[in-house]
Formats: C-alpha cells, sequence, structure tokens
C-alpha cells in the first residue's frame, strides 16, 4: 500500500471523528443549557415556597393574636402566667 492509499482511507475516518466530537459536545452545550434552565425554574418554585410560607407565618401570627384579645376579653387565658400579669395590671 502506498501512502496515498492510506491517507485516503485514514483521513476520512479521522475527519469523522472530529466531526463526531464536536457535535456530541454541541448536544452536551445543549443538555447543560437545558439543565440551568430547569434549575432556574427549581429556583423560581422554591422563592414562591418561601414567599408562601412566609404570608403564612403572618397569617398565623395574626389570627394568634386575635385568638388572645378574644380570649382576654372573654376572661379566658392560654398560661398562667397571662393571668398573673393581667391579675397586675388590674391592680395597678
Amino acid at each position: 500500500m502506498e501512502w496515498a492509499q492510506v491517507l485516503s482511507i485514514v483521513l476520512p475516518i479521522i475527519f469523522a471523528i472530529v466531526v463526531g466530537i464536536f457535535y456530541q459536545n454541541k448536544r452536551f452545550e445543549d443538555m447543560h443549557k437545558r439543565f440551568d434552565d430547569v434549575n432556574k425554574r427549581f429556583d423560581d418554585v422554591n422563592k414562591r415556597i418561601d414567599d408562601l410560607r412566609e404570608e403564612v407565618r403572618d397569617l398565623r401570627n395574626m389570627i394568634m393574636l386575635l385568638i388572645q384579645r378574644e380570649t382576654f376579653y372573654r376572661g379566658y387565658f392560654f398560661r398562667e402566667e397571662e393571668r398573673a400579669s393581667v391579675k397586675e395590671e388590674k391592680v395597678s
């Protein structure tokens, strides 16, 4: 075999390998972009969940405050310390 024959066989194979590597790298880049997009979406969902937790916490505190006021006006107390503090306020 002469070098021309060897090169005519080897060069197309090497060219196909190089093109395959570049194509595969492009697909990997696309896959990384998609994963980044999914990660951004999950971050948005986590932020929304945190906002909802904060709103629920605020609502819970507001409801607890209303319940405490209602029980105070009716004369019921949650804890003995509250009863003692109310007695001290009435005495003052």
